[in-house]
């Protein structure tokens, strides 16, 4: 675990998990009695069908310049790329390229593209069912540590973005990922919409959505009276938490920034 704090695991290497996914049938959403829960969060049942890997940070801006072919010009190196298009990662998908109907498919100019060509891998988004299997690693409760509070895993406070701190400095969960709580939210690849109530096998997510992608993850700073920000850390950082934006789109008016974690098959 201490040699993955190396800054080159930040930079010019990316190092993932595999994901024990396949077969398990585990409960999504979060339970009526939980603690600052939203209406969107209506848990469910749900069984993934195959092990994925997930990277243990979110990428940040020198790993999004290498692997994902970005041209930024701010010097953030080891802190989360808060800026990020979904549409960056896959290519336009109010013509084609839209999960779920094109599937996997990504414009080879777009950031997977490139590192699909650079790989030989499926590198790609999340589904949102991916991602919330891998956060929680086991665990239901609010936070993916089982605690109470959320300082242990997740940046909750800050002025304006994720940029002041670097990735990986807080506790990982089960399965070695950091930040999946605070620091920046991520988009994964479904459009957004209502849960299903019965339980599900691999789900994809609705198709009637197309311009509005979810985000997971981060907590959502707002605006204080004094014009800085502060971050609704006991609703936006849990588990179960989601939202979504247009995926043309950066960062939310509150200058939330979207960043992205990568999975690919096992």
């Amino acid at each position: 675990v201490a040699a993955l704090k190396q800054d080159v695991y930040r930079t010019s290497k990316l190092v993932l998990r595999k994901i024990p996914a396949a077969g398990v049938k585990w409960r999504m959403g979060s339970p009526t009695d939980e603690a600052n829960r939203q209406a969107n969060e209506v848990p469910h049942y749900v069984t993934l069908t195959n092990d994925y890997y997930v990277s243990i940070y979110p990428l940040t801006f020198t790993q999004a310049r290498v692997l994902l072919g970005t041209e930024d010009s701010i010097n953030v190196n080891i802190c989360p790329k808060y800026n990020y298009q979904y549409t960056e990662g896959r290519g336009n998908y109010s013509t084609s390229y839209s999960w779920p109907d094109d599937g996997y498919a990504v414009s080879s100019g777009s950031g997977f593209g490139k590192m699909r060509k650079r790989t030989g891998l499926r590198f790609d988004f999340l589904t949102e069912a991916e991602w919330e299997y891998a956060c929680r690693a086991g665990t239901e409760g609010r936070w993916n540590d089982d605690g109470s509070d959320p300082n242990a895993v997740a940046w909750t406070s800050y002025t304006g973005e994720a940029k002041g701190h670097a990735v990986g400095l807080k506790k990982p969960n089960a399965w070695g990922l950091y930040d999946m709580h605070g620091l920046v939210q991520e988009w994964v690849l479904d459009q957004y919409g209502p849960y299903p109530t019965e339980a599900v096998i691999a789900p994809v997510g609705v198709s009637t959505n197309v311009t509005k992608r979810i985000l997971r993850g981060g907590p959502k700073a707002v605006k204080n009276s004094s014009g800085g920000y502060s971050s609704s850390a006991n609703i936006s950082t849990r588990s179960a938490y989601r939202t979504s934006d247009t995926g043309s789109n950066r960062q939310d008016g509150n200058n939330n920034g979207y960043g992205v974690r990568v999975g690919c098959p096992a």
